[in-house]
């Protein structure tokens, strides 16, 4: 149920473009054929969808972040704070662990 609102919200957004100026909101390039449109880079669709794939990520792999005493993600950036000193390979390795985590969520 939430996924189907979720992807109502999606095809609202690719079929109209809201841009807002001086507190009013305007529609423009409203199409009925959600194909002829794509998601923009900086775009709200895109953000939205980023920022939800980062939730879905980080909400499964919660046990990588257990030594870290700070840990977000804006869009497609992330920043992580170990608790204590890492070397190098005790970066790589955390990250390549991380990564396989990631890829067992596809």
């Amino acid at each position: 149920e939430n996924i189907a609102e979720c992807l109502k919200l999606i095809e609202f957004g690719l079929r109209n473009t809201i841009l807002t100026f001086l507190d009013k909101y305007y529609k423009y390039g409203t199409t009925s054929d959600i194909e002829e449109k794509r998601l923009t880079i900086e775009g709200y669709e895109s953000a939205w969808l980023a920022d939800l794939v980062a939730a879905f990520i980080l909400e499964n792999t919660k046990s990588s972040f257990t030594n870290s005493i700070f840990d977000r993600i804006y869009r497609d950036d992330g920043l992580i704070v170990f608790n204590g000193t890492l070397t190098k390979y005790n970066v790589i390795t955390w990250l390549n662990s991380f990564q396989k985590k990631v890829n067992a969520l596809l």
